[in-house]
């Protein structure tokens, strides 16, 4: 079974703990899986020759603690995001300053979709 991340882009994974048969917390070994960070979502996959262990057989039995986001240690987030995501955003800032008062979101108006937002912010959303 792999697992795709709902968060991206996925930096590293902290730990992977799971609910054994017996309801018992475990930590699994890093060396049971692999993490793909490079594709988006991220995934977490059997590492070689490796198997999955038995967990108990509830929602919520297995818990992924992992680091997200465009930050590196030690770096400049401002960096490491997409030039699509930063001109995206000036253009949301730009239309909420044009149009201060009529895309005021619960004040019974609507706000309206920029399709150029939109399109520029298509290919960094995370399906799953």
């Amino acid at each position: 079974m792999n697992k795709a991340f709902t968060v991206s882009p996925v930096q590293s994974v902290t730990s992977v703990k799971y609910l054994d048969t017996d309801g018992a917390e475990q930590t699994l070994s890093d060396t049971v899986y692999d993490v793909d960070a490079v594709q988006e979502p991220g995934l977490i996959t059997l590492g070689y020759n490796q198997n999955w262990p038995s967990v108990r057989n509830e929602r919520g039995s297995v818990r992924v603690v992992f680091v997200a986001g465009y930050a590196l240690d030690g770096t400049d987030y401002r960096k490491n995001i997409p030039q699509s995501i930063k001109q995206a955003i000036l253009m949301i800032v730009e239309d909420l300053y044009e149009f201060t008062g009529a895309k005021v979101a619960g004040a019974g108006n609507v706000i309206n979709d920029n399709k150029a937002v939109n399109h520029l912010l298509f290919k960094h959303r995370v399906w799953y």
